[in-house]
């Protein structure tokens, strides 16, 4: 999350023509995001029971949108009049790099409450030979997703759609 929200602020370093300075730090910033999100997905556990779990995280998964519109829509507001009044075809530098600022400001204050609140209860406990007890475990999870058909393709079609609305997003 960290990472994330660092390498988000260190957007407002590029100037126009830094093209390979912009893809590195979007790759970080993005790994930092992708990591955040696998660390919040695996708090569901330690939040709610089994039988609330679907609801929460569906309530979670559409407030997670609502709010990402929020700070969406202040850095229209802030890009939008320059760019109509100074009559300029591309984004303006200056209200491009306050957006950066206010959404990682925004992914902070928003962070803050999941790492005071919420404490981990369950987890895997570190063992003798922890790469290949995972790779167990990740084994045993893909033999039980192939032995249902239904959810093997489902799981399979997912990826590639999630994969193609990430693509366009990014």
């Amino acid at each position: 999350m960290f990472l994330g929200i660092i390498f988000t602020i260190f957007f407002i370093t590029i100037n126009e023509g830094d093209w390979l300075k912009c893809l590195i730090l979007f790759i970080i910033a993005r790994i930092g995001w992708s990591g955040a999100n696998l660390f919040y997905d695996s708090l569901l556990v330690d939040i709610t029971n089994k039988e609330r779990m679907d609801w929460i995280s569906t309530i979670g998964y559409g407030w997670g949108y609502i709010g990402s519109v929020i700070p969406f829509l202040i850095v229209i507001a802030i890009i939008i009049p320059v760019k109509i009044t100074q009559k300029i075809e591309t984004t303006p530098i200056i209200p491009s790099k306050i957006s950066f600022i206010i959404v990682a400001i925004w992914w902070f204050i928003f962070s803050i409450p999941i790492l005071k609140n919420v404490k981990q209860i369950y987890y895997t406990s570190e063992t003798k030979n922890l790469i290949k007890n995972t790779l167990n475990r990740l084994r045993k999870s893909f033999l039980n997703i192939f032995k249902n058909k239904i959810i093997f393709f489902f799981l399979l079609s997912y990826f590639f759609y999630i994969d193609g609305v990430q693509t366009i997003f990014s």
